[in-house]
């Protein structure tokens, strides 16, 4: 059993680590011996762990198992993190590029057939894993479906450690053609996926798409234009609602001339 904070402060014993990781103490040993993790060490030779160092473990066994990287990939896919926290500055935002070249080679795809599966030109994909370019919102929705997952894992935001997101730890995704900008605002929710969306004038989601689930969005401020199975439209303000099935052809547009703020949410969170 993990011991308390009131008990024993934040730190936990090399077993308590390892089953909130999911994994066995010896695996944890062997991450130490390839230099994965250093664990503390302030009372001689027994191990502990800080939150610090649990979030390390459980990024490391994500990369090990959903990633398919070894020790070495490991190694530079936590070096690259670093150095990214250490330049990002807050508010910055993510590029899902890495992410899709790393799960396309997983997968064994080439570059064109991801492109073929997407329908996208392999030029336009091309830029993108070089995060050169950034994909409309309908067009990253294709992206991770050929890969067989979702937007918030190309994102890298799937981390149900975190209970409370604050403002500058929000994931964001800015789009372009036309533009639009969307701030994730959990971490790892099972049946719900909330955003801030951001829409300039004349910005939006692009062409119309669909998945599983149901949708609601409430207009903070500005105009949404939100068009359904291209024929129905409707034009929200500050405070309206609409709720709609995801499996109905849908895209966001801001026609107005002043920034366009809404809440959107999914569920289930397979967007």
């Amino acid at each position: 059993m993990a011991r308390t904070r009131k008990e024993a402060g934040p730190l936990l014993r090399i077993g308590e680590a390892a089953a909130l990781v999911g994994v066995s103490p010896s695996t944890l040993r062997f991450w130490e011996r390839e230099g994965l993790v250093s664990p503390l060490r302030p009372h001689g030779r027994t191990r502990y762990y800080s939150p610090e160092l649990l979030e390390r473990l459980r990024l490391i066994h994500r990369l090990k198992t959903e990633e398919g990287l070894n020790a070495s990939g490991v190694r530079r896919e936590l070096a690259r993190r670093s150095r990214g926290r250490m330049s990002r500055s807050p508010g910055e935002p993510a590029h899902p590029g890495p992410r899709i070249r790393a799960l396309r080679a997983r997968r064994q795809l080439t570059l064109r057939a991801l492109a073929e599966r997407a329908g996208l030109s392999p030029s336009f994909l091309s830029s993108v894993e070089q995060g050169k370019g950034n994909p409309s919102l309908a067009a990253l929705r294709r992206i991770a479906e050929a890969l067989g997952t979702t937007t918030q894992e190309l994102l890298g935001a799937r981390d149900g450690s975190r209970r409370v997101v604050r403002p500058a730890d929000r994931v964001r995704l800015e789009t372009r053609d036309p533009s639009m900008r969307l701030e994730l605002l959990a971490r790892g929710a099972e049946h719900l996926q909330p955003h801030l969306v951001t829409i300039p004038p004349g910005g939006g989601s692009g062409e119309s798409y669909a998945h599983a689930g149901e949708e609601f969005l409430f207009v903070l401020e500005g105009t949404v234009e939100v068009t359904l199975d291209e024929m129905e439209v409707h034009v929200l303000g500050p405070g309206d609602a609409i709720t709609f099935p995801s499996d109905v052809a849908h895209r966001l547009r801001n026609p107005g001339r002043t920034t366009a703020r809404a809440l959107w949410i999914n569920t289930p969170p397979t967007f």
